[in-house]
């Protein structure tokens, strides 16, 4: 009688542990059901803002009313020091059409050390220098050889220990889509990266450009630290992907 006994209390044990788990699963999906739904509706939100400040006039593609927005930064290392160096980043989809709608004020606001420059759709003949002398800036610039098409470039204070243009890949290089800065401490690789083409056209190639600007950036970081920025063309989570409303 003793070992029937003590086999159904350890039979209970089990289906109560086992019911224990499933009901801490249950839990645990039903969290994070609950965190993406209010992550869904905080980008809709954005979205409906972003679009409401489009109707209102006050910004569009290229143009923004930069003193309406707060420029200050109190971020911190992970020492606990101030920052001391402020690298910004922008597809300007145009530079041309940047600059008409009043987009280099942005230095003025900013008050970027490096500002690094997608999407710049100008070829190298029509680049002057009311585009690329800015006070107390220096440019470097990465065209491909289509007017109107891709292109990147940097504005920066600090004067680099070289500029290379290109991953080494004759065939990728020719768009203009990355620009390195070799600094002191590190590398600032600016990237205007291929994306995919509707219907997946561009599949091929952008799997090919994936694989080579990975192993360029390896190869950089095995020399010094390397800073990547850029329009990347990729989507970081299944939220991005949906086209809101």
């Amino acid at each position: 009688m003793p070992p029937k006994k003590t086999k159904n209390v350890k039979s209970k044990l089990e289906d109560g542990t086992k019911a224990g788990e499933m009901s801490k699963k249950k839990r645990i999906l039903k969290d994070a059901k609950k965190e993406k739904l209010a992550e869904k509706k905080e980008v809709i939100k954005a979205v409906k803002k972003a679009k409401e400040i489009v109707k209102s006039g006050v910004v569009n593609k290229s143009a923004t009313d930069f003193s309406s927005l707060d420029f200050s930064c109190k971020q911190k290392s992970s020492e606990g020091h101030p920052w001391n160096l402020k690298i910004a980043s922008w597809n300007i989809a145009g530079v041309r059409a940047w600059q008409k709608k009043d987009g280099m004020k942005y230095f003025d606001f900013e008050k970027p050390d490096i500002l690094c420059v997608q999407e710049i759709k100008i070829s190298p003949n029509k680049l002057d220098a009311s585009i690329t002398d800015v006070p107390g800036y220096t440019s470097y610039w990465c065209l491909g050889g289509t007017d109107g098409y891709a292109g990147v470039g940097i504005y920066s204070k600090i004067k680099p220990i070289y500029i290379k243009n290109g991953i080494g890949d004759g065939t990728h290089d020719k768009e203009g889509r990355v620009i390195t800065a070799e600094f002191e401490n590190f590398f600032l690789v600016n990237a205007y990266v291929p994306n995919a083409g509707r219907g997946l056209v561009r599949l091929k190639e952008r799997t090919e450009w994936d694989q080579l600007f990975r192993e360029y950036l390896k190869r950089l970081d095995q020399t010094k630290p390397v800073v990547l920025c850029g329009d990347l063309n990729v989507s970081q989570k299944e939220i991005d992907l949906p086209s809101l409303s």
